[in-house]
């Protein structure tokens, strides 16, 4: 999906910062600044009238992408902070700064998570303030709670996750929770966005930006996938559609540093897992040997962490080196890692409920 971001002159927004990065963490969603001349000549907005008086510049522009994001500091006649038309969204900056400290470059971000929420899901809308993206924010006061919370509270996060989306959609719902993350993060140590982002890429990164970076870093993950290096293309896309489940799984491509040898790396990533996913395929385990593997399962059990031997297709039952997994209910995968109900009994041992599926 591709979206445009403008915003009159005079509002304080960095979008090429925000566009950039968004655009390392973002997978379907491409992010670009525009170049024509944004700008609204009423003192107020409304819809759709502002919206048809557009100048034909920025029409032409804003109609060769799929969403067009436009940021301005006048108020709407109805005090919303953005209605939709069409492909475009005006967004009201107006009266920010009595809302809440943080940065307009952070609301930015929120406005894209919450417009791209929508996209995924638009059938309920809080009515109450509960910090969670599907908020309506009726008390625009609740703008600074909903950008440090930043997160899909767990009745919407059930709903969407039982939900059987298109692959696009499910793209976007990891989107989504990336920039959740990092804005939520952001937020809640007073940070602007657009800050963090230069000084993580300076050579002297402020002490706040480290702060940030490490709790990014140490958040609690769902499920190790330990797997065949060999296996990887197909370990990949299982991930991705357990990260569009919700689900926050690990992967040592994504989580090892280079130059960290991979032992001293899972001792102390097992503090930090909630469940072990150990696929198996006919190229074996790779690195992991058989003693390794039953020490590391011999830690899950003693911290209590569900381990869940998974079976690729081809593979009809466990090896002999390995016939000490016999001990835990497996998963299998018959002919392709696309099968619904294998994905669904995956997620049911990593979290012990099962999903819903309409």
């Amino acid at each position: 999906m591709k979206i445009i971001l403008n915003a009159e002159k005079n509002v304080q927004v960095d979008l090429g910062t925000i566009s950039s990065n968004l655009n390392k963490i973002c997978k379907k969603l491409n992010f670009q600044v525009g170049k024509s001349l944004f700008e609204i000549n009423s003192q107020l907005i409304s819809h759709p009238k502002t919206y048809n008086s557009l100048s034909t510049t920025i029409i032409r522009e804003t109609n060769q992408y799929d969403y067009a994001l436009l940021f301005t500091d006048k108020q709407y006649d109805n005090n919303y902070f953005f209605e939709t038309y069409e492909n475009k969204a005006i967004i009201s900056f107006y009266g920010w700064d009595h809302l809440t400290t943080l940065s307009k470059n952070n609301g930015v971000v929120h406005f894209i998570a919450d417009l791209i929420a929508l996209k995924i899901d638009n059938s309920v809308r809080h009515d109450e303030t509960t910090g969670c993206i599907y908020d309506f924010g009726w008390n625009k006061t609740a703008i600074d709670l909903e950008m440090r919370n930043a997160f899909i509270c767990p009745p919407c996060l059930a709903r969407i996750t039982s939900k059987n989306f298109s692959e696009e959609k499910s793209n976007l719902f990891i989107d989504l929770r990336e920039m959740l993350d990092i804005l939520g993060k952001t937020s809640k140590w007073n940070e602007d966005i657009v800050t963090y982002w230069n000084s993580l890429n300076s050579s002297n990164p402020s002490i706040t930006t480290k702060k940030i970076k490490e709790q990014l870093s140490s958040d609690i993950q769902d499920v190790y996938l330990a797997h065949n290096s060999a296996d990887k293309p197909l370990i990949e896309i299982i991930c991705d559609k357990l990260k569009s489940k919700g689900l926050n799984p690990w992967l040592d491509k994504e989580q090892i540093p280079p130059g960290r040898w991979f032992q001293d790396v899972i001792q102390d990533t097992i503090k930090k897992i909630s469940s072990a996913a150990i696929f198996i395929s006919n190229n074996g385990l790779g690195r992991w040997q058989a003693v390794e593997l039953r020490s590391f399962i011999s830690q899950c059990v003693e911290r209590k962490i569900p381990v869940i031997p998974v079976l690729l297709p081809g593979v009809e039952e466990i090896p002999n080196e390995f016939v000490f997994l016999n001990e835990f209910n497996w998963v299998k995968f018959k002919n392709d890692i696309n099968e619904e109900d294998a994905i669904d009994n995956l997620i049911w041992g990593i979290t012990g409920k099962h999903p819903e599926r309409h």
